[in-house]
């Protein structure tokens, strides 16, 4: 992937892969159960 990169994306890529570890779990758009129960309301 990384050909497809231009020289600010390919220094902007490895800080990004470290940090983005963090937004796997817990992040906001992990659990939108609560979305879908008020969509299905709304409907």
């Amino acid at each position: 992937m990384s050909e497809l990169l231009d020289p600010v994306q390919r220094t902007a890529a490895a800080p990004f892969d470290r940090q983005s570890r963090r937004y796997a779990q817990g992040h906001i758009l992990e659990n939108i159960e609560d979305l879908r129960v008020a969509l299905a309301r709304a409907a």
